[in-house]
């Protein structure tokens, strides 16, 4: 919720290129050192999940606040559907990865 709040006001203040940026590089650094530190150091899961988490729930608030400002009111519910259609198409093609038991 925090980071719904935040995002909009750093959108504002700086942009919406920035924006992308500052949180993509959140979630990437959060998720690396998850990824390399995850099981030498337990006690940082919940912060490094948590620094990750808040990049990705920014960067999607910022899609929905920029949508806005990036196309006419008209059509910005047909970007989103475009958009759905294309992320729905792309999970149902990805490989299915098999459960090791």
């Amino acid at each position: 919720m925090a980071a719904y709040i935040t995002s909009g006001l750093v959108q504002d203040r700086i942009g919406i290129k920035r924006s992308y940026l500052i949180y993509f590089t959140m979630a990437v650094i959060g998720s690396s050192l998850y990824i390399l530190v995850g099981r030498l150091h337990e006690m940082l899961v919940p912060i490094l999940l948590l620094f990750t988490a808040y990049g990705i729930s920014s960067a999607c608030m910022t899609n929905w606040l920029s949508n806005a400002k990036l196309f006419p009111v008209i059509f910005t519910s047909s970007t989103f559907g475009i958009s759905s259609f294309f992320a729905r198409f792309a999970n149902i093609m990805s490989p299915q990865v098999a459960e090791i038991e």
